[in-house]
């Protein structure tokens, strides 16, 4: 195998990670917003969330275990100790049939 095509496949697993990490940024912070009050920014929040868990969705149905991983690893660094992230992530692999968190 060449180095170019390892590289490549290196790439493309961090991308998915990332844009994983990416959307499951959008739903924590319209999570946030929808805590904080029901201005417009909580309603824009409401309609945008549904999006966002379908996207993180089929995003996470394409990960393989190692990617998983660093999905997991990475939220724990984004917001360490927080149980409502970790539950949350859960849930959404959960239906998917994806390991959870630990």
């Amino acid at each position: 195998m060449s180095s170019n095509s390892r590289n490549s496949r290196n790439s493309s697993k961090n991308d998915r990670v990332a844009q994983a990490l990416g959307i499951y940024r959008s739903i924590a912070a319209c999570n946030e917003r929808l805590a904080r009050g029901n201005d417009v920014h909580a309603l824009t929040a409401a309609l945008m969330l549904p999006c966002y868990h379908a996207e993180f969705r089929r995003v996470a149905s394409e990960l393989n275990h190692s990617e998983q991983d660093e999905l997991g690893a990475a939220l724990e660094r984004y917001l360490p100790g927080n149980a409502a992230v970790t539950a949350s992530y859960n849930e959404l692999l959960v239906g998917l049939r994806l390991r959870p968190a630990r």
